[in-house]
């Protein structure tokens, strides 16, 4: 028997290498549900600021129309402050409008990139596991592929390498172009 590479966890290159793909496997599966927990909760957080901004507003709005009225009664009250009013409440009008937006924006060229993204993720990990590499057990078992054939493998492997390598250089290219698109705090696009 050839020494081993790890103990007996990993007994040849072919269990390192399901090793790893299984590995990267566990990791893309990890990394989708990351990214639906963070949107989730970027969601939730805009939906509560639209809820608090709401309520701010109207609380705004009822002591303004409270002031405007006591001021009638009163005889109080001049052009000059009624200016100062509707222009605080215009602004006001603005940020919710903002947050309101906010709250309700998605984009569909992000969820089509989202979706195209998971099924080429799943279908790649699928097919590299049953065809290509096959995989590992929790106790360190190579598990060769299920339909692997042994007509022409190394052109086969080839193929599956280059369509890693191009989904991988996909994924960057994404990440480059969504991590150019950012929210300000001033209430406008940046892109």
């Amino acid at each position: 028997m050839a020494p081993s590479l790890c103990g007996t966890f990993l007994t040849d290159r072919k269990s390192l290498v399901a090793f790893t793909w299984t590995l990267t496997t566990v990791m893309t599966l990890l990394a989708f549900i990351m990214a639906v927990c963070l949107m989730v909760h970027v969601h939730t957080q805009y939906k509560r600021m639209e809820s608090y901004y709401e309520e701010q507003y109207e609380y705004y709005n009822g002591q303004q129309y409270n002031n405007n009225l006591n001021r009638r009664i009163q005889g109080e009250g001049g052009e000059e402050q009624q200016q100062q009013q509707h222009q605080s409440a215009d602004a006001g009008r603005e940020e919710l409008e903002y947050y309101l937006q906010l709250a309700n924006m998605s984009s569909q060229s992000m969820t089509f990139v989202a979706i195209y993204t998971v099924v080429m993720a799943i279908s790649l990990n699928l097919y590299g596991t049953t065809a290509i590499v096959g995989f590992t057990s929790l106790q360190g078992v190579y598990i060769a592929p299920c339909f692997s054939s042994s007509a022409n493998p190394r052109l086969r492997l080839g193929i599956f390498g280059g369509a890693i390598i191009f989904f991988a250089n996909l994924l960057l290219l994404c990440a480059v172009i969504f991590g150019e698109v950012r929210v300000s705090s001033l209430g406008k696009m940046v892109g």
